[in-house]
């Protein structure tokens, strides 16, 4: 994988978060989305440094998610705490964290600590302090239970 491979994925997952905030805001379908990230939000992320996101992986995203979502979520709900049901989540964090567990299962050639890099640096764009500890421990956490081979010997 290139480094320029590393900036359209970048785009990819960041552009995944804004969709999956549209579909769960709006009700719109994953076509639907695709269409007006094309459309509209695309081509307005003027932001140094972000590529053009990676258009397979942008679609593997937001409908592997989709196709998956109760999965993720009962993994999402049986890892968190007590005191953190999944309903009182906010939605950004939410999101994040069921793109990432979609990751996780998607590509088993990547470990999952970059993954988990990736994600935790997305939500900074978002969160910092706490938010980002508890995201960062979720999918550590997560990782370890859908990937546990790419954990052993530590």
């Amino acid at each position: 994988m290139t480094k320029d491979d590393f900036k359209y994925n970048k785009s990819a997952r960041l552009c995944s978060v804004l969709g999956r905030y549209e579909m769960e805001i709006r009700g719109t379908s994953v076509a639907e989305t695709l269409k007006d990230l094309a459309l509209y939000k695309l081509p307005a992320l003027h932001i140094e440094d972000l590529a053009t996101p990676d258009e397979a992986l942008l679609q593997r995203l937001l409908q592997g998610v989709e196709d998956h979502k109760e999965a993720i979520h009962q993994l999402m709900m049986t890892n968190l705490p007590p005191e953190w049901p999944l309903p009182r989540l906010e939605l950004l964090v939410k999101i994040i964290v069921e793109i990432a567990v979609y990751e996780f299962l998607l590509t088993p050639d990547l470990h999952p600590k970059i993954l988990i890099n990736e994600y935790v640096n997305l939500a900074a764009g978002f969160y910092e302090g706490k938010e980002l500890t508890f995201i960062n421990g979720l999918l550590n956490q997560l990782a370890r239970k859908v990937r546990p081979e790419s954990f052993l010997g530590e």
